[in-house]
């Protein structure tokens, strides 16, 4: 994909980040490291971008690895998903629905895989590049919604995990 921008293209015109998708979800953690690097390189080009940005379930996965018990699954998991909301704010929304479409599907609140990674600091074996990563996402996302509804149920959901202690702390 860095040599030839067109099959970028073509690759997510031909359901590629579905297969992506459905590869990873049942691979173990040296798989889901190459497949993330892979949707890094989708990424980088505009076509690839938007093939993301119509794709949720891509953004869905990348959440879900924020979960993952691998170190670099997560890391590299929250650093795609900060390239994607920092690439147009309106991708902020489309998190958002990544995030709900997760989390009410395992019956948990609203960003607790995040809330999980910021909460469990003190066993992430001083990993501060890692809750860095996450709470800027957290702060990406939170000033790229433009409706108050929206926001007050993203703050609401992270108050009730315990937001104000894990700031506190």
């Amino acid at each position: 994909m860095q040599e030839d921008k067109d099959l970028v293209h073509e690759f997510v015109e031909n359901g590629g980040l579905s297969c992506l998708i459905k590869v990873g979800s049942d691979a173990d953690q040296n798989y889901q490291n190459y497949i993330l690097r892979a949707i890094g390189q989708v990424m980088l080009y505009v076509d690839g971008m938007y093939g993301v940005m119509r794709h949720n379930e891509t953004i869905q996965w990348l959440y879900s690895l924020t979960a993952s018990k691998f170190r670099l699954v997560q890391k590299t998991a929250l650093k795609l998903l900060l390239v994607f909301v920092e690439y147009v704010e309106t991708n902020c929304l489309l998190l958002v629905q990544a995030v709900g479409a997760v989390d009410n599907n395992r019956g948990a609140a609203l960003w607790s895989n995040v809330m999980n990674l910021l909460r469990d600091h003190d066993s992430n074996s001083g990993d501060s590049e890692l809750l860095i990563y996450a709470m800027t996402l957290v702060n990406k996302v939170l000033n790229g919604i433009p409706e108050l509804d929206t926001y007050y149920d993203q703050i609401d959901a992270l108050e009730e995990q315990g937001m104000a202690t894990i700031i506190q702390k």
